[in-house]
């Protein structure tokens, strides 16, 4: 709290502060007093005799310890939350638990011209929430086809602004990311103590994430990514896409050698859970919870060797269209840019 209004003008109120540390204001109010009583805070004006109207200024023993705390992080923003309570909510929220029918199949590849066996693989496949290996030329669809399943996966997640571990912030929610459900933003729109939060402000309501890597992925990519000049961490991606989908595009085509890549991720993709390094030596366990999809068109044999292949349970091969799908491709296209299609023409 003393953080947020060091970078506020090293003032603030009880509801604004609220806003900013995505705490009720009864939270809030508690922490302003315990500050108040020990001389960090001061009131500084107030309309009224209720603490709402109060506005509090950071005393030069507040600004001390609001400095002091920001040379150990500079984070200032929502609360994180504890990493056991993340741990909890990950696995209550699991992929695995979602049942895919073929109609959502369906529906989630629509704008897609696939073929009934290609259907009848991917369904139970999905199904299964484990890894999946999409392999075939350039040009079939395998990354269009991953991220469709991706969004059409049903059900909302809760992601939290931030964990804390071991007096460690890791920053998680990422609007690059995570779709943010709009109807959800308005529970905590007034966060006073005559309203009750539907639910903990500090976790943002979001649709199931979906994250996309490619030949960009490096050795770094994989780990925590600590900022040295703000002394906190950002997630990596597939920590980013728990309880959704995580994609592997041009696999093999990374800056870390395939095998290399793999065998960081044999354990997690085996037991559900990752281990992570922060830059004090400690190890800290993470769940490993989303469908991972592997996109390549290369040859598996010549990625990874046929004992790693046994571990991706589902192996699909993604050809080029037949004549009657390539029809049906040009039909769409020329419908979508307002075009007159002749069947003549693409017969021709």
């Amino acid at each position: 709290m003393l953080k947020v209004a060091f970078f506020h003008g090293q003032a603030f109120n009880l509801h604004d502060m609220s806003r900013y540390l995505c705490l009720p204001v009864s939270v809030v109010d508690e922490l302003a007093e315990r500050t108040k009583t020990e001389r960090l805070v001061a009131v500084r004006s107030g309309s009224s005799y209720s603490r709402m109207s109060y506005v509090y200024a950071l005393t030069e023993l507040g600004l001390e310890r609001a400095e002091n705390a920001l040379r150990i992080s500079q984070y200032a923003g929502a609360a994180p939350v504890s990493l056991s309570s993340y741990q909890i909510m990950v696995a209550h929220q699991s992929v695995r638990q979602i049942n895919v029918d073929a109609q959502a199949i369906r529906r989630a590849l629509s704008q897609l011209v696939i073929g009934e066996q290609l259907l009848d693989q991917i369904g139970p496949a999905v199904n299964s929430g484990r890894s999946i290996f999409l392999y075939g030329p350039s040009g079939t669809g395998k990354s269009s086809i991953a991220e469709a399943l991706g969004t059409g996966l049903s059900g909302s997640v809760y992601v939290p602004y931030a964990i804390e571990v071991d007096n460690q912030v890791i920053r998680i929610f990422d609007p690059a990311v995570h779709r943010r459900i709009e109807t959800e933003e308005a529970e905590g729109h007034s966060l006073d103590i005559d309203h009750a939060c539907k639910h903990d402000p500090r976790w943002v309501a979001c649709h199931r994430p979906v994250v996309l890597v490619g030949g960009e992925l490096g050795e770094d990519g994989l780990d925590l990514k600590y900022d040295t000049a703000a002394r906190f961490y950002e997630a990596p991606p597939h920590m980013k896409a728990a309880n959704g989908v995580f994609i592997l595009d041009d696999f093999g085509r990374q800056r870390v050698p395939p095998r290399q890549l793999l065998n960081r991720w044999i354990v997690p993709l085996e037991r559900g859970t990752d281990f992570l390094e922060l830059h004090t030596g400690k190890k800290v366990e993470i769940p490993f919870d989303q469908i991972t999809v592997f996109c390549t068109n290369l040859k598996p044999g010549d990625l990874v060797d046929e004992a790693f292949l046994r571990r991706i349970r589902h192996k699909i091969e993604i050809r080029y269209q037949n004549e009657t799908e390539f029809v049906e491709i040009l039909r769409r296209v020329c419908a979508a840019n307002a075009i007159e299609y002749s069947a003549d023409v693409a017969n021709e």
